[in-house]
């Protein structure tokens, strides 16, 4: 058939295929499939055509060129009739359809012929193995130089040469090698004809260590020795000589037993060459950091990729140090010859005479600025390397910290900044740090880790934050000259911290090039508290805990920073109540003391009826009643009281062991009542009075913060802030007068009437609160009282029928003491009470109350009144005179001798 098409009609192409980007593999269907595919996309688009709809592109209208238009820009596709559409329409899509399908039928008549005329599957399957072997090669050759990499130095010295069988077979038969590749060239050892090979392994031992001695006697090493004799500083690394062998730690090292001392940082350098100027060759550069014992560190270890990297980083600071220096020493050496005998001549005159005027300059070396310190160079990268990695420890225990115990589920949540790293140079505040220096001074942090816990308020602005330095180095920073040609600071940079949490207390640790760890917080540590030797003890505790490589500890630095500031709330709290050079808000007869975290109140005691043997009533001695301790989880105050006040302390917690006949009455009573009469019957004036002194003391607490300066908003912040902490004062006072009369009344009365009288004082015996007695208004709360006299009264009454009723009850006579608590004194009063029982159960009913006298003390002969000190010339007012203070146990002796001559 002439019409019929033939295989010559049909020419194989050139076929494109798609290769599988996880094998390798070609990407390959059945013909069936592919011719299926093909005309079954041919036949839908022609039923389309003629009866469906088709899926027609449109672009989108144009507008001015902003970026919104861009998006709007973009084609949309649509279904459309093809009898909806234009001409132009129509001839566009049957024409790009037809070229479409074209590609794809040519190219299933390419596979069609290829498979009629060639073997095409096989063909494709040994592609595909050969690509996929290829791949698999090529993944395993990367795999093997990665694992073998690290055993290069084993595996080295191990190494045979290849041997070429035939090649051998020639020389030895023909006496030539047939098959020498042509770029192999044949060179003459120049080591067998050198000096060097005639001589012995100690005589190449000796050369060598002479090398190395001479590298440290005319290097960096020597140089910084010269600096020494001139300005003592601690150097940065620690050397040993060992053979041709140089040690170099760095930090105070570790020991364990009989164990060798591990040390942060160490490495071992040689030279290898015997020129002038020879190269320092990194043989092994380790730094180790680890947490503290029962810490975790997170799975923070340094891997074997990380070691690598270190070496090389080092090893290539080194070398273009080395060659920095090398490369200047050159182009002064040109300089300097092509100056003409003149110059030197003018230049040797002006060196005269600057020698003779500074004797300074001919005794310094002249050329120290081209001294090559590659030292110096390896021990920023190991350093930064060993900061970084401490800051990463610290970062990840600060947040199992606030997932565990310091969880955000509590009152006091801390609120942790993950270490963020800075970039070299990177402007004046990133992260919250803010370096004052200028612009010359590269130095700036590394990264920086911050800790957030207690609330402060910063309506007005946050407290500023200061470093924190032990005492012994602060002196030595402060005896220790300036160095301009020292490349290593020994002062940290004057940082202005901003905090990343402003409403609340942070520990900021930050890491610094060549200064290592810095603890800043949020108050700094005034100079007349830091000297003291338990803050020291408790600054030392907090900056090892930060800075130690070996004995890293996030919950310890928290846990002493906010013992720090606990003092230093204490402080602040006093200082704002009892300002150092102004009179005091508080009452005459009270005085609070500053003792670790805890704030002492200290009361002057009046009894009634009893003058005061003191000729000045401010010279008589104060007694410490009870405590204000700083709690340093929340930062807030509780009330402690001394192991002896028994009665205070069982009435405050609301216990009712503090009352028998209380608990008797209480039993008594149906189980769902208990609880109800518990509470109401309890101390819940005692409990009122010490919850009130700790709510006031907390708000003084979040506005006076830990003291020092604060970062004011405006100018008038910090009047506003006096203001707000002065309203607060006025609350505590309130709360102290009131918790004073409630502590001298359950604790220092109740222990005085125990003393006296050897009986157990309760606070029920003799009724509900007593307010005033004989005109004279008192604390209103139930006094304390003990036994004196009781007697059971029948009393027979007859009713209207004639019936007898006998009725019987207790009456009691007590001896009590009550308490009044005035801006002019604290009182405390004896009491004659009298009592009736319907029952040892029942609630005793009070009957009458009066004043009791109290015997006075028997005095010794009156001393002169000793002159007062002449106040010095030029200052008009002298601060307050502290008060005499003495312990709770004389006034406790004072008071039993007075009841026990009033009750005799």
């Amino acid at each position: 058939m002439s019409g019929s098409p033939s295989k010559q009609d049909i020419q194989p192409k050139r076929l494109e295929l798609s290769v599988n980007q996880e094998d390798g593999s070609l990407l390959t269907a059945p013909l069936s499939t592919v011719l299926l595919a093909s005309t079954d996309g041919l036949y839908t688009d022609l039923y389309n055509v003629a009866h469906g709809e088709l899926d027609v592109t449109t672009a989108a209208q144009q507008g001015d060129g902003d970026e919104d238009d861009a998006a709007a820009a973009a084609p949309t596709t649509k279904k459309e009739r093809m009898s909806n559409l234009s001409f132009a329409q129509r001839r566009h899509e049957l024409a790009w359809r037809l070229v479409q399908h074209g590609k794809g039928l040519t190219h299933v008549a390419a596979l069609t012929a290829a498979n009629a005329s060639s073997d095409f599957s096989r063909a494709t399957q040994v592609s595909t193995r050969a690509l996929q072997h290829a791949r698999t090669a090529w993944v395993q050759a990367d795999e093997a130089q990665d694992a073998l990499y690290f055993f290069h130095a084993q595996l080295f010295p191990a190494r045979q040469s290849p041997h070429d069988i035939y090649g051998a077979l020639d020389v030895q038969l023909l006496g030539k090698w047939i098959d020498m590749p042509t770029d192999l060239r044949l060179t003459v050892d120049r080591f067998n004809n050198s000096q060097e090979a005639r001589w012995s392994q100690k005589e190449v031992a000796e050369r060598w260590q002479m090398a190395v001695r001479n590298k440290l006697l005319s290097g960096e090493i020597a140089s910084m020795r010269r600096q020494q004799q001139h300005i003592p500083k601690k150097p940065l690394w620690n050397v040993a000589l060992k053979g041709g062998i140089v040690r170099l730690t760095h930090g105070t090292p570790k020991r364990s037993g009989n164990q060798p001392p591990i040390y942060p940082i160490e490495a071992m350098l040689t030279v290898l060459s015997t020129s002038t100027p020879s190269e320092w060759s990194l043989l092994s550069i380790e730094a180790r950091v680890q947490p503290k014992t029962g810490e975790s560190n997170h799975q923070l270890e340094a891997s074997n990729r990380q070691r690598y990297n270190l070496h090389r980083l080092a090893a290539l600071s080194m070398a273009k140090e080395e060659a920095r220096v090398r490369i200047a020493q050159k182009k002064d050496d040109e300089e300097s010859s092509v100056k003409t005998s003149t110059t030197d001549g003018k230049k040797s005159e002006a060196t005269d005479d600057a020698t003779a005027t500074n004797p300074s300059v001919a005794s310094g070396p002249t050329a120290n600025s081209l001294v090559a310190r590659p030292l110096n160079k390896l021990f920023e990268v190991a350093h930064t390397f060993a900061l970084s990695w401490q800051l990463e420890m610290l970062s990840a225990q600060a947040q199992a910290l606030k997932r565990g115990n310091w969880a955000a589920g509590g009152t006091q949540p801390i609120v942790v900044t993950p270490v963020h790293f800075l970039e070299k140079n990177s402007g004046s505040l990133v992260s919250g740090v803010t370096s004052s220096n200028s612009a010359s001074k590269e130095q700036t942090a590394i990264g920086v880790v911050s800790m957030s816990f207690w609330r402060v308020d910063d309506q007005y602005g946050p407290p500023y934050m200061g470093d924190l330095i032990l005492a012994d180095q602060q002196q030595e920073t402060q005896q220790a000259p300036p160095s301009d040609n020292s490349t290593v600071q020994e002062e940290g940079n004057s940082q202005m911290i901003d905090p990343p949490v402003t409403n609340q207390l942070t520990l900021s640790i930050r890491a610094e090039p060549s200064l290592g760890i810095r603890v800043a917080l949020s108050g700094g540590m005034p100079k007349n508290q830091a000297e003291q030797p338990h803050i020291q003890a408790t600054l030392r505790e907090l900056l090892d805990a930060a800075s130690n490589p070996f004995a890293l500890s996030a919950s310890g630095a928290l846990l002493a920073a906010t013992r720090l500031c606990s003092e230093q709330k204490c402080h602040a709290i006093v200082n704002a109540i009892q300002p150092e050079n102004e009179a005091s808000i508080l009452p005459s007869w009270m005085y609070l003391s500053v003792e670790r975290t805890c704030i002492i109140v200290h009361v002057r005691v009046s009894y009634h009826g009893i003058a005061n043997n003191s000729s000045n009533e401010e010279d008589a001695p104060m007694a410490g009643l009870f405590r204000l301790t700083c709690d340093a989880r929340t930062g807030g105050f509780v009330c402690t009281f001394s192991r002896s006040m028994h009665l205070l302390r069982l009435v405050t917690c609301g216990d009712t062991r503090a009352s028998e006949s209380t608990s008797l009455r209480i039993m008594s009573l149906p189980p769902k009542r208990r609880r109800l009469a518990g509470a109401n019957a309890v101390g819940r004036v005692a409990r009122d009075a010490m919850d009130g002194i700790t709510r006031s003391m907390n708000a003084l607490g979040h506005r006076a913060g830990v003291g020092g300066a604060w970062k004011d908003r405006d100018s008038m912040s910090a009047s506003l802030r006096q203001r707000a902490i002065q309203s607060a004062c006025g609350d505590v006072r309130i709360a102290l007068m009131k918790a004073c009369g409630i502590a001298a009344l359950y604790g220092l009365s109740a222990l005085a009437l125990g003393v006296a009288t050897g009986v157990t004082v309760t606070h029920d015996m003799a009724g509900e609160n007593l307010d005033s007695v004989d005109g004279i208004s008192l604390l209103p709360a139930p006094p304390v009282s003990v036994l004196m006299d009781q007697q059971l009264i029948e009393n027979e009454s007859k009713s209207v029928d004639g019936e007898k009723k006998k009725t019987s009850y207790i009456q009691q006579q007590l001896f009590g003491v009550g308490c009044s608590s005035t801006p002019e004194a604290l009182t405390l009063y004896p009491l004659d009470l009298s009592v009736t029982l319907d029952s040892p159960i029942s609630a005793p009913r009070r009957v009458s109350a009066s004043l009791a006298k109290l015997k006075p003390e028997e005095t010794t002969e009156p001393q002169p009144i000793s002159k007062i000190a002449k106040l010095e010339e030029g200052n008009g007012s002298s601060s307050p005179r502290p008060p005499k203070l003495q312990d709770l146990s004389a006034e406790v002796e004072r008071f039993a001798l007075l009841l026990t001559d009033a009750m005799d």
